[in-house]
């Protein structure tokens, strides 16, 4: 815009009149911009207002309903809860055989077991009888060694006289385990 024909002070004004016409179609634009979105939002405005105005209306009405049937609704919620907690009480004191189980069945071994048997000697311990067939005498060793090394303070009662044989030994031990 820097025509030479016009004066230096015409100059002025036009930059004036220039920016002054910028800024009023801004505020123009700006203004319809919150308009259109102010229409956008309304008919979510009046859908939480309803759904303000129905939460109040339940509120109310729980307020005029309560009394005895809440105090009914908490002790029956309580009587099941107590007979829920005996229930698991008594559970929890059973011994859990399953990580007994689980720990002879990962001993990897020759030795062919064929009967289990399981029972609780006392309040802490599991007592276990293993039967089987082992190939040698140190096979049947080892097996009874990996025993032992199963949970600290298990014992394995292994009768001498059947170490007597040198293979194919039939073989009864009993394994006694701490329960977790």
């Amino acid at each position: 815009m820097r025509h030479r024909l016009i004066p230096v002070e015409e100059r002025r004004l036009m930059h004036r009149e220039y920016y002054m016409r910028l800024a009023i179609v801004s505020v123009c634009a700006l203004a319809v911009a919150v308009t259109a979105g102010a229409i956008a939002l309304f008919p979510a405005d009046i859908r939480a207002r309803a759904a303000d105005n129905a939460a109040l209306q339940a509120v109310a009405a729980a307020r005029k309903n309560s009394g005895l049937s809440d105090l009914n609704q908490a002790e029956q919620q309580l009587s099941q809860g107590r007979t829920l907690l005996a229930a698991l009480q008594t559970d929890a004191s059973q011994a859990r055989f399953s990580a007994v189980i689980r720990s002879i069945v990962n001993i990897h071994s020759p030795v062919m077991i064929s009967s289990f048997a399981m029972g609780r000697a006392g309040s802490s311990t599991v007592d276990v009888t293993l039967q089987g067939i082992a190939p040698t005498r140190n096979d049947l060793l080892a097996f009874k060694g990996r025993l032992e090394a199963l949970s600290p303070g298990s014992t394995v009662d292994l009768p001498i006289s059947t170490l007597a044989k040198n293979a194919n030994i039939s073989f009864s031990l009993k394994l006694t385990e701490p329960l977790k």
